[in-house]
């Protein structure tokens, strides 16, 4: 009984511990036309964000800012950005001056404009730039995530409305 409660109190790879995947190489449909960039995995770009981090200035006292950002107005912009630029360098995307929210909210924006597909973010070599660019379907799914927002917007309304 006293071996299953130490054994139990262990770390478990998975879901205490998680490991750095193995570099999966991405292969294009048409070799012809693809670029040369590798695959980044999410480890290596939490490292290229701890690097931006490490270019804001030390602050000694604690401030508790009352600025409220949402991650989905900083897509609105960056899908603004991202229409007229088709691609930026990943640190580009980081403006100085800016608080510690701010950086966040914008790296948080970024992984989710990378699931629904609006960009893509890779790497030419494992110590290279880190880019991003547009997804193919970029405008295809621009409009479905306004179509979403509108979805979202409404729900709340509706809410607001009942309470």
């Amino acid at each position: 009984k006293d071996a299953a409660f130490e054994l139990s109190s262990l770390d478990i790879l998975g879901r205490d511990v998680f490991q750095r995947p193995e570099y999966v190489e991405l292969v294009a449909d048409n070799e012809e036309t693809a670029p040369e960039y590798e695959d980044i995995s999410v480890s290596a770009l939490m490292e290229a964000f701890g690097r931006v981090m490490k270019r804001l200035p030390k602050i000694t006292r604690h401030l508790i800012e009352t600025e409220n950002v949402r991650i989905e107005d900083r897509i609105d912009e960056l899908i603004s950005l991202f229409g007229k630029r088709k691609h930026c360098l990943f640190e580009e995307l980081f403006e100085d001056n800016k608080p510690l929210s701010w950086f966040i909210i914008t790296f948080m924006a970024m992984l989710e404009m990378v699931r629904l597909h609006l960009i893509t973010i890779v790497q030419v070599d494992q110590l290279g730039a880190i880019h991003c660019t547009v997804h193919d379907d970029f405008d295809q799914n621009i409009s479905r995530w306004y179509h979403l927002q509108n979805i979202n917007v409404k729900e709340e309304t509706v809410l607001l409305k009942a309470s």
